[in-house]
């Protein structure tokens, strides 16, 4: 009889075992970290008067990814990270003249904004797999914590250049953005990953009682960045 109690506990035991192998093989939990570039980026459009350029800034990202495996081959998942949305945009302004009946164009002023803006992101997507390469696609949704701006211009007064500046940290954007969320990757081992990440904003971030002007609209943001992940089970 005791013998057959050992058995049973023996078999209880291994099928526990085996369940809960099977049961946390289904999960993936990790940290994740990226660095790249990043713009915030209006759809300025150039006139005689002005030019418009958009620059690129370095940017990352840091947090925790969970998965959920549907099979060897198809999974959910979703991450919480930390996001910091760099961007520059530098504008020359034009005006004209005229001297017995020649028109002239002269750079009047030149304005530099700079936008620094974080993020609580939360993005939610289907991945595929196989021969250690990965393919995730996805929506992403985040919550601004934090968004500043600095403004730096020069202006042309009597043939000298004034130079004034500013900063803010009332940016007037839209606290949700959303877009959609692309990423590759490839295993290095079975637990760490390096990946390829692409977020573009859909959503215009300035709200439309803040400006008048249609040119500038849509404002959105977009990411690029290159990280690694480590898997803990």
């Amino acid at each position: 009889m005791k013998k057959s109690i050992k058995h049973i506990r023996t078999i209880a035991l291994a099928i526990f075992l085996f369940t809960n192998q099977g049961l946390f093989a289904q999960h993936d939990l990790g940290i994740k970290l990226g660095l790249g570039f990043s713009k915030t980026a209006p759809h300025f459009v150039d006139t005689e008067y002005s030019r418009f350029r958009v620059n690129y800034k370095p940017s990352g990202l840091l947090g925790v990814f969970y998965n959920y495996q549907l099979n060897d081959r198809f999974y959910f998942g979703t991450d919480m990270a930390f996001s910091q949305i760099e961007g520059r945009i530098d504008a020359e302004y034009h005006s004209f003249f005229s001297i017995d009946g020649e028109i002239y164009v002269t750079n009047s002023s030149n304005r530099s904004a700079a936008y620094h803006l974080s993020y609580l992101t939360i993005p939610i997507y289907v991945g595929t797999k196989g021969k250690g390469f990965n393919l995730v696609l996805g929506w992403q949704t985040g919550v601004l914590i934090r968004g500043t701006y600095r403004d730096k211009s020069n202006y042309l007064i009597d043939d000298e250049w004034a130079e004034t500046s500013s900063f803010s940290d009332d940016i007037g954007f839209d606290q949700l953005d959303f877009g959609s969320y692309l990423e590759m990757g490839y295993n290095l081992t079975e637990k760490w990953n390096v990946h390829l990440n692409y977020y573009q904003g859909l959503n215009d971030l300035l709200p439309s009682e803040l400006i008048v002007v249609d040119e500038v609209k849509p404002w959105r943001n977009s990411q690029f960045t290159i990280g690694c992940s480590y898997q803990f089970f």
